[in-house]
């Protein structure tokens, strides 16, 4: 896909229950975010490859950035879930409680 090709497609933005969004103001907000956030990650992607840094490592920083993202409208969101934070969150509990004992 052409770099000018990724910069037209945008995905269907859905409210939590599915829905698409229909609001064409909140559409026009999130295309022009999701643009700026593709250019700008394409273009670290390309320094990071010119200065030799490996590809892999880098798409993974990435992902984990992107998991890393809090919510703060609210922590029971099924991205949280989906995203392992629940097990993570009891994991960070059950290190607390035994540095209690």
């Amino acid at each position: 896909m052409k770099k000018t090709d990724a910069l037209q497609h945008f995905p269907t933005w859905q409210a939590p229950d599915g829905s698409p969004l229909s609001c064409v103001e909140k559409i026009k907000v999130l295309n022009d975010n999701f643009g700026e956030l593709r250019e700008i990650m394409q273009d670290a992607l390309e320094d990071a490859l010119l200065m030799g840094c490996d590809e892999e490592q880098f798409r993974a920083v990435m992902r984990d950035l992107v998991a890393e993202m809090h919510n703060p409208y609210g922590s029971d969101s099924a991205a949280d879930t989906a995203n392992g934070r629940d097990a993570r969150d009891a994991n960070v509990q059950s290190d607390q409680s035994d540095k209690q004992d």
